[in-house]
């Protein structure tokens, strides 16, 4: 995403609307990886109630490990 674009509130509005969508469904829980430099988005994420869960090694680019992220009780 360009610079000027950053914390506009898009990154919330689509995750909402994701959440809408899992939950309208049944899901019960999500996952992510994220970008273990990418502290914003993890913010982010945690806010959503994610919390990290584990590592995939040199996931982006074979250089950056990515966390892997769950939140069990979407439907809270």
């Amino acid at each position: 995403m360009h610079p000027d674009h950053r914390r506009s509130g898009i990154a919330t509005l689509l995750l909402l609307a994701l959440a809408r969508f899992a939950i309208e469904r049944g899901c019960v829980a999500w996952t992510l990886e994220v970008r273990a430099s990418s502290t914003g988005a993890q913010a982010l994420y945690r806010a959503f109630g994610f919390a990290p869960a584990g590592v995939r090694g040199r996931y982006y680019e074979n250089t950056e490990d990515a966390i892997v992220m769950w939140c069990h009780d979407i439907q809270a």
